[in-house]
């Protein structure tokens, strides 16, 4: 992988430098302390410099706090920080930048709603409408996500023709003046109708472009809300470069490091992306489904633990959540971690460890590479880059925020962007807008990036919006794929901002921001302390000149005793700078500074066992104000690659067709039968039991077919279609006296009769029956050839024999149909996690069949297979869809073999692609030809 640096380079600085003094920049930290808290204002505003030793100590605690962020953390927040554009250089120089911070001031978003919309506004011919996208139906309501007092909720109406035929044609931004002509078209007034579209409104079914926008220009500036100096404001402060660049030498070994850390580490799988993917395929296999009806907990899976987020709870709920949330036992370090550990035991103790003089044992999960854009944040100390920060899936999401206060920013993110869609062609990537939260929101607020975006209850100025109920999901091969069947292609979200999306309690939004982190690897510098956790001491991690992590030490409020703070920090070994805390609440100590170790006490009795980290600050910086002030500076760098990370997938077309019936009840024409015995017991249960009923009584059914599950136990799944609907009890009772003894015995633990939900958007609605016909053929011949009981290499010749004879049916030259298997078999490759050790034990396999059935004899095993189950084949895939022809034959042999295969009836699929594989390889080379003609 070819990582490279982009020359533009964000400067994260504080509002003062390391050098200022509290009692110099005093009345500036007021004014940035009344931005933030203007309650704490209320108590410090008339407050001199000189009176602030008299203040009460929780006070100058509060205020050293806030200065001490304004001094030593780069995260802009008002204008506590900012941030200033700068470049790569080639030689190595400093950073001049203004003193003087410029602040960018907007309306605060907490004043989103504070618009008055009157009836005229809402009537003007030129108003835009649009359809909330997350709407979606049942036979009775239409569902919809609505936002009530900052909690999401899954709101229903009842279905009406109007209203649903409303929002089919605001789901494309709407004039009123073309909704009355629609309306009137549907002998509906002008008058019913605005009453119809005010309640709409106030449900939140429709949206209008005086509603907010998060992305995009300024929501207040478009809608004519000026910026009043007494309201909140939203800050935020930039800093113009005068002069010099970022030195790109000390990055050199930046690349390098990257695919050091990618190759020795493992990536973390998303646990709520793992348990949907297998709940999905347990319950929808490969189907394309509506996202939005996926996650519906009623009629979907729903996701992860946010299906009844917004209901009330009572004790019950809170003890089983209490089980649930029970502590893991710690789990087992990895082979990296061990690696630390060893080279910590190694030294004396106090060493630095060099990571590129050890030994690189590569984890099996290494081809898992970054994302094709992400940040690092580091900061400059000498010779050393210490790297704060290394990840993301995109580089947008630190950089987006800036966007509303800066072109070069936003050419920027764009260009970020364009570079993510060129590598990965054949998807479309999409920002996902979203707001819950009032002020808190200001941090998603940005420019429009990507060409495309999904506004989720707000509006959206892009020209390419995305609806929520135009997504559709499916999961191959382990992998959630996101689909749009408006634009017919494989969509991948994205997330332009530093929002903490884990707030957030509406599934959808979360799913589709954790679908961001699969098969990526999104975090890139490792935590050591999570890693060893315990420990009294952490030595420094680095790879050449970079710092990976910094040297640390617990603190134990035991430590202390009688030794005074600065005695125990001196035997420990800690320097002059150090921190402690995490995120927004890291404090920076200078040891020869008596404020820090002062308020470095007060640390001290609040926490009895904590970690401090040494703080590397040299006292030279490269970042400098116009006055030669040194300041505590950030940068911010957007790597990226250029390699394919995400293939291409079309949905699959709907055909036209008549309303099928997908949900039949006991009682109609279908008879559904699950028969649960062990694995090991079903091809008795077919060949004596069952085959003797099919037998005796198929002539009075139209179709039938079985199929073999193992969810949530092993059974059998017998469907039966009648002539006469009228007779099922009979069957029913027919069938229990078949099964009757083994029921006794125990041998059946149990016999149901469920409802039967037809796969049509599997199958495709209009192939529904002509598939269950397929079934029926499919069916007869597996009970034919499992009753004279054959060999495991009889079943495979007699799966490749077949699979080669149907491959035709899709029209690809030879070249193209060892293409086509071979994809197949690398997905199930993938999906088995298969090793060298396996694929020994494949091609050993291979080997024993081939002595068996050598090249030449599979036609012989194609002339006893019947022509009416070839020709069901070939016309049950010649009437699908070209586009849809490749995935059909995978799911009818997908049954084909389930039918035949008693116990892992997947890993046999595996190998018999496999088989089959080889043998098209070796035809194209002309080694052999194997000829299946009928």
């Amino acid at each position: 992988m070819k990582t490279t640096i982009s020359p533009v380079v964000l400067l994260r600085i504080p509002a003062f430098s390391i050098t200022d003094q509290l009692v110099e920049v005093w009345e500036e930290l007021k004014i940035a302390i009344s931005f933030s808290s203007s309650a704490f204002y209320d108590k410090i505003k008339t407050v001199k410099a000189h009176e602030l030793t008299d203040l009460d100590p929780k006070i100058q605690f509060t205020i050293w706090k806030y200065f001490n962020r304004s001094k030593y953390r780069g995260t802009p927040y008002g204008s506590f920080a900012g941030f200033a554009v700068a470049e790569l250089t080639a030689g190595t120089t400093e950073v001049v930048f203004s003193r003087k911070q410029h602040l960018h001031r907007f309306k605060d978003w907490s004043y989103r709603n504070d618009l008055q919309i009157s009836n005229e506004d809402l009537t003007s011919s030129d108003r835009l409408y649009f359809s909330n996208s997350s709407t979606y139906s049942t036979s009775r309501n239409i569902r919809f996500i609505s936002l009530q007092e900052q909690v999401f909720e899954l709101a229903e109406i009842e279905k009406s023709t109007f209203i649903t035929e409303l929002l089919d044609f605001c789901s494309k931004k709407a004039r009123y003046a073309a909704i009355c002509d629609f309306a009137a078209d549907r002998a509906v007034s002008e008058e019913v109708l605005t009453g119809i579209l005010r309640a709409m409104l106030d449900l939140q079914l429709l949206f209008t472009d005086l509603n907010p926008n998060i992305i995009g220009p300024d929501y207040f500036g478009r809608s004519g809300q000026a910026l009043n100096d007494t309201e909140e404001q939203y800050l935020i402060a930039e800093r113009k470069v005068c002069s010099g660049g970022v030195g790109k030498a000390a990055l050199a070994h930046l690349p390098a490091c990257i695919d050091h850390l990618t190759s020795i580490s493992s990536a973390q799988e998303n646990q709520g992306l793992k348990s949907f993917s297998s709940e999905f395929q347990r319950r929808f296999e490969s189907q394309e489904l509506p996202l939005m009806m996926v996650l519906d907990p009623e009629l979907g899976i729903g996701y992860g633990d946010l299906a009844g987020a917004a209901a009330a709870t009572d004790l019950a709920h809170e003890l089983r959540d209490a089980i649930g949330n029970a502590a893991p036992a710690a789990a087992h370090p990895g082979a990296f971690a061990w690696t630390l550990l060893k080279e910590m035991l190694r030294g004396d103790g106090k060493q630095v460890i060099k990571l590129e003089n050890i030994e690189n044992n590569q984890q099996s999960d290494s081809k898992i590479k970054p994302a094709n854009s992400f940040s690092a944040l580091a900061r400059f100390a000498d010779d050393l880059v210490v790297l704060e920060q290394v990840g993301g899936c995109t580089a947008n999401a630190l950089a987006g925020r800036f966007t509303m206060a800066s072109e070069a920013v936003e050419s920027h993110c764009k260009q970020i962007a364009a570079a993510e869609s060129a590598a990965n062609p054949e998807v479309i990537f999409f920002d996902l807008a979203y707001m819950a939260e009032g002020k808190v929101d200001n941090i998603n607020r940005r420019k429009g990036i990507y060409d495309h975006e999904l506004p989720i209850l707000n509006y959206s100025c892009s020209g390419q919006p995305i609806s929520l109920n135009d997504l559709l999901v499916t999961v191959k091969n382990g992998e959630i794929i996101l689909l749009s069947a408006q634009y017919g292609k494989r969509l991948v979200p994205r997330l332009a901002s530093a929002y903490n999306y884990s707030r957030s309690d509406l599934s959808v939004y979360r799913f589709l921001c954790d679908l961001q982190h699969q098969r990526v690897r999104t975090q890139i510098l490792f935590d050591i302390q999570s890693l060893l956790p315990g420990l009294d001491f952490y030595p420094r991690v680095q790879y050449k000149n970079l710092v990976l992590s910094p040297a640390k030490w617990r603190i134990k409020a035991s430590d202390l005793g009688q030794e005074p703070v600065l005695s125990l920090l001196d035997k420990m070994g800690v320097g002059r700078y150090f921190s402690a805390g995490n995120g927004d609440q890291t404090l920076c100590f200078d040891k020869e500074n008596e404020t820090d170790l002062f308020h470095f006490k007060s640390y001290l009795k609040q926490y009895n066992d904590f970690v401090i980290s040494e703080c590397i600050i040299a006292s030279n910086q490269v970042f400098r104000d116009e006055s030669g002030k040194n300041y505590f500076s950030q940068i911010l760098l957007t790597l990226n690659h250029g390699e394919l990370l995400y293939s291409g997938h079309t949905p699959l077309k709907k055909a036209a067709h008549k309303d099928v019936e997908r949900v039949i009840v006991p009682g109609k024409d279908w008879l559904y039968f699950e028969i649960y015995c062990h694995e090991e017991r079903t091809d008795f249960l077919l060949t004596s039991l069952i085959g003797k009923f099919i037998e005796r009584y198929s002539g009075n059914f139209k179709t039938w077919f079985f199929i073999r599950y193992n969810d949530p136990a092993p059974h059998l799944r017998l469907r039966l279609q009648l002539n006469r609907e009228e007779e099922g009890y009979f069957y029913i009772s027919r069938l229990m006296e078949i099964l009757a003894e083994d029921l006794s015995d125990g041998i059946i633990t149990d016999v149901q009769l469920k409802t039967y939900h037809r796969e049509t958007e599997r199958y495709g609605a209009a192939q529904m029956a002509l598939t269950e016909h397929h079934f029926t053929a499919d069916s007869n011949y597996a009970l034919s050839l499992l009753d004279s009981n054959p060999d495991l290499f009889t079943k495979y010749a007699n799966c490749t024999a077949l699979m080669k004879a149907v491959l035709g049916t899709l029209e690809l030259n030879q070249g193209e149909q060892a293409v086509f298997i071979r994809n197949v078999q690398q997905s199930f490759e993938e999906e088995h996690g298969m090793t060298s050790r396996e694929f020994k034990k494949v091609n050993r396999e291979w080997g024993l069949f081939l002595e068996e059935y050598p090249f030449g004899s599979l036609d012989h095993v194609l002339h006893a297979i019947p022509n009416e189950l070839i020709r069901s084949f070939n016309h049950t895939l010649a009437e699908s869809t070209p586009e849809n022809r490749r995935s059909l034959f995978c799911s009818l042999f997908h049954m084909h073999i389930n039918r035949l295969f008693a116990t892992e009836p997947r890993a046999h699929e595996t190998i018999i692609y496999s088989f089959l594989h080889k043998i098209l390889q070796l035809e194209k080379q002309n080694l052999h030809l194997v000829k299946l003609d009928r």
